[in-house]
């Protein structure tokens, strides 16, 4: 189909429908076109779009704990930009094998680890691995903390022993935040970053009941503190990004005048608040709804920062921002 379709995006969609009719696999004949289609790519758009569906399905494979297949489309992501000659996206693709790599080898530890609490439940080094998986590498902490709390980590064992008791109070909600936060300061990234995610989920469960202006200051001033340790965790990208407000004008002419950093993993824009995540050291990804999203890349110029955005939700969509 590939060989006899020139335009991408119909190639793609027919080897999609054609695997759904036979209701097999459709990673492996998707990889196999997207392979095909960036031998014979030439132009930009072409290339463009190759990489925004590798993007998507190197997600998918991951997702599943595909970890071989993500690590063919990533190989077969870092040839399609060097080909097109897209510094940015061999950066992203170069970065993803990094990442993919750690993920794997975690991901194998926690299996062998699930193996043991088959036998054994209360086995503390294996509720370890299991915990530290899904805290630090699956962005899942709320399905870790039972695994903390039968650990061998003594201070994560206590957090989460009191985290699962679930304080309604603002006084005890404020205290685990701090306690979380005083723990996550000691540890490094990516620890650090879940784990001072954490924090931030209890105080921003505090904020919303507290009514004395002073208090709901002081507890603004605690999150502040979250999201600024949260970025030095994540790197220069997630500085930028969370130090000022940022103005956008797209290409389509629709503007975003106020585009900020709420808390760890969240934006807000035109009030709207959308989750996001750090692609690599200077670029980030911000996600609307499924299959729609966002990549902000920041860049250091003469003039100061520049920031740079694409909608890979067609492909087709440009933006520029500054800060206000």
């Amino acid at each position: 189909i590939a060989n006899s379709i020139g335009d991408p995006e119909t190639a793609f969609a027919a080897i999609t429908a054609l695997a759904k009719s036979f209701q097999v696999d459709e990673l492996k004949p998707q990889t196999e076109t997207l392979g095909d289609l960036s031998r014979k790519a030439k132009s930009l758009e072409a290339f463009k779009y190759i990489l925004t569906k590798i993007d998507s399905l190197t997600q998918k494979a991951v997702k599943a704990n595909r970890f071989d297949d993500a690590s063919k489309l990533i190989g077969l992501g870092l040839t399609t930009a060097r080909k097109a000659r897209d510094s940015r996206s061999t950066s992203r693709f170069t970065a993803q094998k990094r990442d993919l790599a750690l993920l794997k080898k975690q991901y194998e530890s926690a299996s062998k680890a699930f193996e043991t609490l088959k036998s054994n439940p209360n086995d503390e080094t294996a509720n370890l691995s299991v915990g530290e998986y899904f805290a630090f590498f699956k962005n899942d902490f709320e399905k870790a903390l039972p695994y903390f709390a039968r650990s061998s980590d003594e201070n994560l064992s206590r957090l989460a022993l009191l985290d699962l008791e679930n304080p309604s109070s603002t006084n005890k909600q404020i205290d685990l935040g701090d306690a979380w936060f005083e723990h996550g300061m000691t540890q490094k990234k990516p620890n650090k970053l879940a784990i001072l995610s954490r924090a931030g989920f209890w105080y921003t469960e505090a904020l919303t009941k507290i009514k004395d202006p002073l208090q709901k200051v002081a507890l603004q001033k605690k999150i502040e503190k979250v999201n600024k340790e949260g970025a030095s965790a994540l790197g220069s990208v997630a500085q930028i990004a969370m130090s000022k407000p940022w103005s956008i004008t797209w290409s389509t002419g629709v503007s975003y005048t106020d585009m900020k950093y709420q808390e760890i993993g969240k934006v807000i824009i035109n009030s709207s608040e959308l989750a996001w995540e750090v692609l690599n050291d200077n670029s980030i990804k911000v996600v609307w709804g499924k299959g729609n999203w966002e990549i902000y890349r920041f860049e250091k110029t003469q003039n100061g920062l520049i920031m740079v955005g694409e909608n890979y939700y067609d492909g087709k969509f440009r933006c520029k921002g500054k800060t206000q």
